[in-house]
């Protein structure tokens, strides 16, 4: 302590040794803080003296060494006359350097050229950095790298025009980066010319990934980790739009086939599994820029952008096939499935909406699946124009029982030794008000997909079993003549099936002998429980099961040991032609021979001609239908073909 310090203070210099410089300070905390970092000078501020005085001093410090000891030498001048203004400024800054150490966000500020004048400890803490760290213009090397060069450029324009600077970015620290929230406000003369900046971060992090969860929440599927539906619309949105600067579009539309029964029969974990596993073939088979989006289910879509030919996605639709159709293990378990795919495209100089293309992709999903699955297919007009039709079709249907549209007819079917009727088989018809008679193939797929098919096939059975009744009544037909009926896999699935077959042949005054069921081969490919519970039940009342279209399917001689099949009808491809050709010929032989090996009875559909029916006859085949007798007819010309064919005889 001089002499000057004694003097100024009104105290000995041997009562200051070892007293805090503190005690004589006014905003202690503040201007002991600011000194400590550097060798501060021409700090402003206000000190008192022993006896009370208060007055103002300019501060200065200065490090140095002496002796291998490090000392600070402070120096303190007494401004004698303060003016009113330079008083204001300095209780200014005593507020500001107040306000700084208080506030829980980081501050910064800048000169002219933007080096480093302020900083407090809050921003050091913040990006956990140093002093020396920030200042000059090292505080700009704090941003990530990838968005650096931008954010200063940004920054850049809106201080020198005069604004605010706001923006959500990420700055280092340590050997990370976290989320901050970046305030930039500049400093201004009162000529409105910018002689500097003051920054303000706080730590963001807590908040970025709150908000980055509520995105992923609308935006992501929680399974699988792609983007939903809602996001998949976003993005199509903004796709659509590059179209005409970046190239063509396509859309593809995934749908798992047979998914459905994997989750009914081995669960829904394995089902979730599955999907998870979907999810990252996908990802693995495409590249980085394509999105990927799970909308639903077993439903995924693929948006491709930046085609220039359009053979590409063909290319990519097989990869993908082939790369789901991949066994999936589990366990010691390997499930397959295989994929459907409907493509769409959209293409310079012709606009679309993302709705329409979406429509687009699965009409031609809807033409895979009918298409035998597994494959991929492409949108065209023609499709659209189908399912319009397919549309309409499907509304007409929901009104055509009560409005008495449907009709059934029949196909005799005979014993081929005695060429005796021996009962019919019962198929649906539509006559369509406007589009005149149907056939099954048209509109049998859309009572299944409407729901519709329990009541017609009810109202057929009974229609088709009290005219049967009628005709042994008047003794058109023995007591045992039969009336087959093709009962919809749909309908296997329901609980009172076999129930309400009994109810009509009681109705009708039948017995269960009186009728067959026919059902195809895709019915017992799923070997479901309750498809062979209604079987061996209807075998048990006596009600027979005929295998329909043999050999068309998945034949599988197991099928005829696992049910309880009572007639194999051949199906009429392999019968047209056994005259001429020797496959079908063996293929027909082999079929009658197994089903008298095994005591069942053999059908022959599609007899068309004497030839075949003298051929069929010579193998030994128990029954035949087909054109020889009669195509298919309605009720009322039963009458005249029995009697017709009975004077033949």
């Amino acid at each position: 302590v001089n002499a000057a310090a004694e003097k100024l203070l009104s105290i000995t210099g041997n009562e200051l040794l070892h007293k805090p410089i503190k005690d004589f300070l006014l905003n202690e905390t503040i201007i002991l803080q600011t000194l400590k970092h550097t060798n501060a000078t021409n700090i402003i501020s206000r000190m008192r003296g022993r006896v009370g005085t208060v007055f103002g001093v300019q501060l200065n410090i200065v490090h140095y060494e002496e002796r291998g000891l490090s000392y600070d030498l402070l120096l303190i001048e007494r401004i004698e006359s303060q003016t009113a203004n330079q008083h204001a400024v300095s209780m200014a800054l005593e507020r500001f350097q107040a306000l700084a150490s208080m506030l829980p966000m980081g501050i910064l500020q800048t000169d002219l050229l933007w080096q480093t004048e302020y900083v407090n400890e809050r921003w050091l803490e913040i990006t956990d950095s140093k002093a020396g760290d920030v200042y000059g213009l090292d505080w700009m090397q704090l941003f990530h790298p990838q968005e650096a060069e931008e954010l200063l450029t940004q920054l850049h324009y809106s201080i020198n025009d005069g604004n605010e600077f706001i923006r959500e970015c990420q700055m280092k620290c340590q050997q990370s980066y976290k989320w901050i929230m970046f305030h930039v406000t500049p400093i201004t003369s009162q000529q409105g010319i910018v002689k500097g900046l003051i920054a303000t971060i706080s730590d963001f992090s807590k908040q970025h990934e709150a908000e980055q969860r509520l995105r992923d929440l609308a935006e992501k599927d929680p399974l699988t980790g792609l983007s939903n539906r809602t996001c998949f619309f976003d993005r199509l949105d903004h796709a659509l739009d590059r179209v005409e600067r970046h190239g063509s579009l396509a859309l593809l539309a995934l749908d798992l086939d047979g998914f459905k029964n994997v989750n009914d029969t081995l669960g829904h974990d394995v089902g979730d599994f599955i999907l998870i596993e979907v999810a990252k073939r996908l990802r693995n088979s495409l590249r980085i820029e394509d999105t990927v989006c799970r909308v639903g289910g077993d439903e995924f879509l693929v948006i491709i952008e930046g085609l220039d030919d359009a053979s590409i996605v063909a290319f990519l639709a097989e990869k993908i096939l082939h790369v789901l159709e991949e066994p999936y293990e589990l366990g010691s378990k390997e499930i397959f499935i295989s994929t459907s795919i409907g493509i769409s495209f959209s293409v310079s100089g012709r606009k679309t909406t993302s709705k329409n293309l979406l429509k687009q992709a699965d009409l031609a999903l809807y033409r895979a699946k009918d298409a035998g699955r597994n494959n991929y297919q492409y949108y065209s007009p023609e499709l659209e124009q189908i399912s319009r039709r397919k549309l309409e079709l499907t509304n007409d249907l929901h009104r055509a029982l009560e409005r008495q549209e449907f009709e059934v007819y029949y196909q005799a079917q005979l014993d081929v030794d005695t060429n005796v009727i021996k009962g019919f088989e019962a198929l649906l018809r539509w006559q369509h008000p406007v589009r005149g008679l149907l056939s099954p193939l048209e509109f049998i797929p859309l009572l299944e997909e409407s729901g519709l098919i329990s009541s017609v096939s009810q109202w057929m059975c009974l229609d088709s079993f009290k005219k049967l009744r009628q005709w042994i009544d008047c003794g058109l037909l023995d007591d045992d003549a039969v009336m087959a009926v093709n009962i919809s896999p749909k309908q296997f699935y329901d609980d009172n099936l076999v129930q309400q077959l009994l109810d009509v042949i009681l109705v009708a005054n039948l017995t269960c002998a009186n009728i067959i069921v026919e059902v195809t081969e895709s019915l017992l490919l799923k070997e479901h429980n309750l498809i062979k519970n209604h079987l061996y039940r209807m075998h048990e009342l006596g009600i027979k099961i005929a295998l329909d279209d043999f050999g068309t399917g998945y034949s599988s001689l197991s099928y005829l040991k696992k049910f309880p099949i009572d007639i194999i009808k051949i199906d009429r491809s392999f019968i047209k032609d056994i005259a001429t050709d020797e496959s079908d010929s063996a293929i027909t032989k082999a079929v009658i021979k197994l089903g008298e090996s095994l005591g069942l009875t053999v059908l022959a559909e599609g007899v068309e001609s004497e030839e075949i029916l003298a051929l069929i006859k010579l193998w030994q085949c128990e029954k035949y239908q087909g054109y020889l007798v009669n195509k298919p007819l309605p009720a009322s010309q039963i009458k005249a073909l029995c009697y017709k064919h009975n004077q033949t005889l």
